[in-house]
């Protein structure tokens, strides 16, 4: 299920620059985490909320859903650049620091000179195991962030990546999107 919010919506330039992984419950904005607030907000943000999971994207980014079995992708695209990032829900809830090592090794497999951070995180409450990866395609500079956490119910791999090619904007908006990823049947 896909909403549309137009923005600014004061609710949530909040919540993009708190970088919450749920709304604020105050209507008391804190500046402190301004480092947050990114371009998006000038943009209409939709929001999915389906499969269990929630989370915030530009509206004009396109989305697909995929289900294989207990596993399904929910995969987003930037219109107008090579920036994505897709989730990966698997219900039969696999162990994520091997989910996330597999993802960095397919990674390594096609760039073998990539460098890795390893990086943990809370994400919607749970920790998540993965890496900050950053490697060279086609002469062009890449990023890539790789989270993943289970929860009681599926295994979440998080997979954002963003080129040189793009502004600033693509990374920031993949690390939002991250940040406001929340499950919904806890």
């Amino acid at each position: 299920m896909r909403s549309i919010l137009p923005s600014p919506d004061p609710f949530v330039v909040r919540f993009l620059r708190k970088g919450l992984s749920s709304p604020p419950t105050s209507t008391h904005s804190d500046l402190s985490h301004q480092q947050f607030l990114i371009p998006v907000i000038s943009m209409s943000i939709a929001i999915y909320d389906d499969q269990g999971i929630r989370f915030m994207y530009p509206v004009n980014w396109e989305l697909d859903v995929t289900e294989d079995g207990a596993v399904s992708t929910v995969a987003v695209h930037s219109p107008g650049g090579p920036a994505f990032f897709f989730l990966t829900l698997d219900r039969s809830c696999p162990e994520p620091k091997s989910i996330a090592e597999q993802a960095l090794e397919a990674m390594r497999a096609e760039y073998p000179t990539l460098d890795a951070i390893p990086m943990e995180e809370s994400i919607g409450g749970h920790l998540a195991f993965g890496q900050d990866v950053e490697f060279v395609s086609l002469d062009m500079p890449n990023s890539c962030s790789i989270r993943c956490y289970r929860t009681k119910n599926r295994t979440v791999l998080f997979f954002g990546q963003w080129s040189e090619l793009e502004d600033d904007t693509a990374e920031q908006v993949i690390q939002a999107v991250r940040r406001s990823l929340e499950e919904t049947d806890d």
